[in-house]
Parts: C-alpha cells; sequence; structure tokens
C-alpha cells in the first residue's frame, strides 16, 4: 500500500492464515492451531490447548515444548519471564459467548427484537401527526433495489425542526424506558466489558496508551470501570440525559426528511445538523433490503477547497455469502482516500466426520494519492476448519513435553529464555529476505 515496498504486498497477497480447532465441550477440553502459510508452504505455527483452566501454548520454531499456564493468572506467569503485562486470562470469543450467557445476558431472541420494533413503530405512529406523513401512489423511485419502469405507493415523512427535536426527545426517553431494548444494547455490551475488565484487557489498554480508564466514557462514573457491575440504572441515566443534552444543544436545519417505497424495503432519509460554531452536516441515508448507502457532507471551511465529503456504500452479494463496501473521504482532515472491500465467506459442513470447513476472503483496493497509493491491492485469505463431537487426545504432559511455568525454578527460566533468544534469532536470520520485503524499497 503505497507506504509499503511492492515486494511486502507481493508476500501478503501470497500468504494464508489457517485455524484449525477441536472441541470437547463436556469435558472442558479444546485444541487449536494457527498456521501462516507462505506460497502454500508452512512459516509459522501456533499451537494451544485448553484443559478446563489449564493452558498450554506452543511456538514450534521457536521453542518445541508448550508452555503451560494457569488461564486465570495469566500476568504471574508472564512475569516468570520479565513482561509486566497485566492480562489475567486470555479469553476467546467462544467464552465471550458462554460467559455472557452465564451472566443471564445472552443476545436477545429474533422474536423479542421484532417485538421491541413493532412496539417502537406503534410509539412513532402516535407520535406523529396526518400532517406529517404524505403518500404518493404508482411512483416511481431511483434505487439499487428498484427495476426501472416500476411504479410504487410511497410514504414521504416531513418533520420541521422543532417537531424533529419533540420525536428526538421522546425516542430517546421512549427507549431508555424499555428494560428490554436496554438489556439488547447497553447490557450486552456492558456485561462484555466488565468480562473483559475482569481478564484484564482494559488495564492493558490504559497502560499501552498511557492514560487512565477512567477517561474512556462518563459512563463508567461515579465508580468507574473497577465496579461495572454496579449501578447500571444510573450510568443508564447519564446516558439518556446526554442524549437529551445533544439533542437539545444541536440545531438540525431544513428538520427531517423520510421516503420509503412500499413492498420494497427501501428507505431513503435526510437530515442536517448544526453544533456551536461548527459548520453545517447534511446527512443523507439510502437503504434496502440488500444495500445501505450512508453519505455525509460538510461545508467547505476557509482553509478547504470544496465541501468535506464521506461516502460510505455496502452492497450485499447474493450468492456468494459476501459484501461489496466503498468508502470514499474527499477534503476531511485526513488524506483523501478511496477503499473497494470485497469479503467473502464459503462455508460447508462434512457430518460424516463432524467437521465445519469455513474460508474468509477480503479484497482490499487503495487509492491514496497523497501517499503514493494508486489502486494497490490486498489478498486477505482466511480458512477455519472446526470438529465437533470427535474424540481427541490433548498433548502428554511431561517434563520432555511440556514447561509448566507456575513451578520451575528462576535457573531453568534463564535457560529457557536464553534457549528462546537464540531460536528467535535464527528464525529471522533464516527468513530475512521477509524483513527485507517491508524495510527495503522498490
Amino acid at each position: 500500500f503505497g507506504f509499503l515496498p511492492a515486494q511486502a504486498v507481493d508476500v501478503i497477497n501470497s500468504s494464508k492464515i489457517v485455524i484449525n480447532s477441536r472441541y470437547d465441550i463436556k469435558n472442558k477440553i479444546k485444541m487449536s492451531s494457527l498456521s501462516f502459510l507462505l506460497e502454500g508452504q508452512s512459516f509459522l505455527d501456533i499451537n494451544a490447548f485448553w484443559d478446563k483452566d489449564l493452558m498450554g501454548i506452543q511456538v514450534p520454531v521457536i521453542y518445541d515444548k508448550y508452555f503451560v499456564f494457569d488461564n486465570n493468572d495469566v500476568s504471574s506467569a508472564l512475569r516468570r519471564f520479565g513482561l509486566d503485562i497485566p492480562i489475567r486470562r486470555i479469553i476467546l470469543p467462544s467464552d465471550l459467548k458462554e460467559e455472557l450467557k452465564n451472566k443471564n445476558n445472552a443476545s436477545p431472541a429474533p422474536s423479542e427484537i421484532r417485538n421491541i420494533l413493532e412496539d417502537y413503530i406503534s410509539f412513532l405512529e402516535e407520535n406523529i401527526t396526518e400532517e406529517q406523513v404524505s403518500v404518493s401512489r404508482n411512483t416511481s423511485i431511483e434505487s439499487p433495489a428498484a427495476p426501472a419502469n416500476e411504479k410504487y405507493d410511497v410514504f414521504t415523512v416531513k418533520l420541521a425542526e422543532e417537531q424533529f427535536k419533540a420525536i428526538a426527545s421522546k425516542t430517546t426517553e421512549y427507549l431508555f424506558s424499555d428494560k428490554r431494548f436496554l438489556n439488547a444494547t447497553l447490557g450486552q455490551a456492558y456485561s462484555m466489558l466488565g468480562i473483559l475488565m475482569d481478564a484484564g484487557y482494559l488495564d492493558l489498554a490504559e497502560s499501552i496508551q498511557g492514560t487512565s480508564t477512567y477517561g474512556l466514557n462518563e459512563f463508567f462514573e461515579p465508580h468507574g470501570v473497577q465496579d461495572l457491575e454496579k449501578d447500571f440504572d444510573e450510568r443508564a441515566e447519564k446516558l439518556r440525559q446526554a442524549f437529551l443534552d445533544a439533542i437539545e444543544n444541536t440545531s438540525f436545519p431544513g428538520g427531517f426528511s423520510m421516503v420509503v417505497a412500499v413492498d420494497k424495503k427501501d428507505r431513503k432519509g435526510t437530515l442536517a445538523s448544526k453544533t456551536g460554531n461548527e459548520r453545517e452536516r447534511l446527512y443523507n441515508l439510502h437503504s434496502g433490503q440488500h444495500f445501505a448507502n450512508i453519505y455525509i457532507t460538510q461545508e467547505a471551511g476557509s482553509n478547504q477547497d470544496g465541501k468535506a465529503l464521506i461516502e460510505i456504500e455496502t452492497q450485499k452479494l447474493t450468492g456468494v455469502g459476501g459484501s461489496f463496501t466503498r468508502i470514499n473521504c474527499e477534503n476531511n482532515f485526513w488524506p483523501d482516500f478511496e477503499a473497494l472491500i470485497n469479503t467473502r465467506k464459503e462455508t460447508d459442513e462434512d457430518d460424516k466426520n463432524k467437521t465445519m470447513y469455513t474460508n474468509h476472503f477480503l479484497d482490499i483496493k487503495l487509492t491514496c494519492r497523497e501517499l503514493g497509493m494508486e489502486n494497490e491491492n490486498i489478498l486477505i485469505d482466511i480458512r477455519r476448519e472446526d470438529r465437533y463431537g470427535v474424540s481427541f487426545n490433548l498433548p502428554e504432559i511431561s517434563e520432555f513435553t511440556v514447561v509448566n511455568i507456575n513451578t520451575i525454578d528462576e535457573d531453568a527460566v534463564k535457560n529457557i529464555q536464553t534457549e528462546i533468544q537464540f531460536s528467535a534469532l535464527r528464525f529471522i536470520l533464516a527468513n530475512q529476505y521477509l524483513l527485507d520485503a517491508f524495510t527495503v524499497g522498490d
């Protein structure tokens, strides 16, 4: 990508990531391997296993034994090797999902989401008058979802500024009084933050950024992230009031307009906003069953050649399980760029061998002339293989196969550190050409 030499892009495009996992949920054991392939050949493997709270990690090209430790006290194991990293536990995505269930805060069922939406639509119908809604019949619309020459019944909702602010404030009050909505949104995020906090990830973010985690958001006050489980209602109330204040202190020139085409699930919305001395922003939204487009423009400032523009267009690719996204930015405080992103997901299940195969493809084309990029292309290919309901054996745990970090003495730690340093150096020297690809110019 411009700031990367061409040979580095070639290296990335010829690489693949392969993930293999095996699960025994009943006995709480699992094994995983992460392989980096370069031009079809294995370049680097990382193997791991979990046996309840015991975890083992192996990087064969660096050290042939597994490092075994208590997954509830990872930071102590790391300190044995002079690493002061505050992570207390390693969490996988599957762990997050399971722990959310244990907190009785599982994702809401589709039927519950549907009920929330139906109740909210009823709320809007009660608060929007007939004078604010007009109907046009047999009308053509410009939309990727609408074939040419077809006619539709179109509903148009127009709200003046004060009417929109009143509806926005009532919507805020309504949603924050609905416990189902709070549990499905803030409750989920809140519980996830609590899990990450307990595992030490928020402390890690603080140490990296050099700022207190308390400053992440006022939502964590008055107790800060150290006590996320307390006073959820109090924090939700602070967030509700923040939304109401933002609505009150923001002007919406031209009010709000939305157009809905019946039977095509096609919606268009426009909104302008202005806060304090900032320049006016105009938001245009257009969505349908398989696409969503957002266009944001802002009036030109004294040091700008034209209006600031952000365009985000997404299109679901039918039949291939993927999507296309275009992001275009002009005259913002960052360099102008255009990114074309294709994603594709392929899945296949082998019932006989109880295996699920998943392939993720990411194709990025980026243009940023200020950084010397012109339609630069990078491909990322991730292949995942999950086996479930099959018997397997964990690596044998003995002095010949593992290093128990919790029990080895200081002399053994120093000897292992020396071995790792020499192995890492040999690995780097053997693959110097890869480092050169990323550091030596064309």
